[in-house]
């Protein structure tokens, strides 16, 4: 399962399948950790290990997976990562990652910050 930041400076998405997943919470042994899909009128959940190795769908998803959102946080995660682990600017960063298809501007835009 992997795990990318969400929306919110505190929030963590995890996918599945291509399918977004927020936590909902866990047992009371924490041995498995429950989920519930990212999109409000969805219905779907998913349940795993605590170590994240073994995840069950519980109700599947009844919609298909937003594949063009979940490319911008994949990089937006990739762009944060080499942020804090690089010397060179942001921009630098940037032109070396991303392709020409998503200008600078549009990507990190007040608009753009509240759809994902």
């Amino acid at each position: 399962m992997e795990i990318l930041q969400g929306e919110k400076s505190n929030q963590k998405v995890h996918v599945f399948e291509n399918y977004m997943f927020l936590k909902s919470g866990g047992s009371a042994d924490g041995h498995v950790v429950y989920y519930r899909c990212k999109e409000s009128t969805c219905s779907a959940t998913a349940k795993s290990t605590a170590n994240g190795l073994r995840v069950i769908l519980g109700t599947l998803p009844r919609h298909d997976p937003d594949l063009e959102l979940l490319d911008k946080m994949r990089l937006k995660d990739e762009l944060r990562r080499l942020a804090r682990t690089t010397p060179q600017n942001f921009r630098k960063i940037y032109d070396e990652v991303c392709p020409r298809q998503v200008p600078f501007r549009i990507l990190f835009s007040r608009f753009y910050r509240r759809v994902i």
